[in-house]
């Protein structure tokens, strides 16, 4: 299935024009949440119950319903609060994270993540002295056993 074109969402229910392996296009629509994600089979969207805005279809991951090139669909995993990955790589809000452990990366909420090495606050690598002691407080506030950080910045 290609990508949808000609799309919009209207109380709560998303209406796209997409295109089949045939190549025609379909018009469809589906009742939709925030934190559903779509497939797309055959011209018709399916629920599937991942969230963040992220849809796939058996070829691709799409954002926002913007393929992201960076993912494969085959071990997506939708991870919360923006972030995704697949077996090799890590997307925030559809963009790429770069210098990112794939395999044991999580979300921690308020915009902060982690792998074993680094953490990161809203797709962007912060400088955090103790990565395996970092917590987030919650409101956007986290801490590294040396201080504090608000939205991302130390304080």
């Amino acid at each position: 299935m290609k990508t949808a074109k000609d799309y919009y969402v209207k109380h709560g229910i998303l209406y796209a024009k997409l295109q089949n392996n045939d190549g025609e296009y379909i018009r469809t629509s589906i009742k939709y949440d925030k934190d559903d994600i779509l497939e797309n089979q055959n011209g018709k969207f399916v629920k599937t119950g991942i969230k963040d805005n992220y849809t796939k279809d058996t070829f691709n991951v799409y954002y926002n319903l913007r393929k992201v090139d960076d993912l494969s669909p085959h071990g997506f995993k939708s991870l919360g609060n923006g972030y995704a990955r697949d077996s090799f790589n890590v997307v925030y809000n559809g963009k790429l994270v770069p210098d990112v452990m794939a395999s044991n990366f999580k979300s921690l909420g308020d915009g902060y993540a982690k792998d074993s090495f680094a953490v990161f606050y809203k797709g962007r690598k912060l400088d955090v002295l103790n990565v395996s002691g970092f917590q987030v407080v919650g409101n956007g506030k986290a801490k590294d056993g040396m201080g504090y950080f608000i939205n991302g910045r130390r304080v």
